[in-house]
């Protein structure tokens, strides 16, 4: 299974409040099943990181069912990751 680093941009603050928890929730639950490894804000304020484990294809269709992605709140880029240390993920 590969990494992905998931940069997301926001691209309508407007609606953010009214699908914030769903996006949460979303999110805890792909980490409680070890699909996300870490997941957090920018500081900036105008988006965030997502680290995802799993196929390409199976990263993708995660991602494009947060709500805020659904959503149009979010944008996306998907990159695959060569992690070579962390304490979360194991490598290969």
């Amino acid at each position: 299974m590969s990494v992905y680093a998931v940069i997301v941009k926001f691209t309508d603050h407007s609606e953010a409040s009214t699908y914030l928890q769903e996006h949460i929730a979303y999110l805890a639950e792909l980490r409680e099943k070890g699909i996300v490894l870490a997941n957090g804000r920018l500081l900036e304020g105008w988006g965030g990181i997502n680290l995802f484990r799993g196929s390409l294809d199976e990263v993708r269709v995660l991602v494009e069912r947060d709500p805020f992605v659904l959503h149009g709140i979010f944008t996306y880029e998907l990159f695959e990751w060569d992690v070579r240390w962390s304490p979360a993920v194991e490598i290969h």
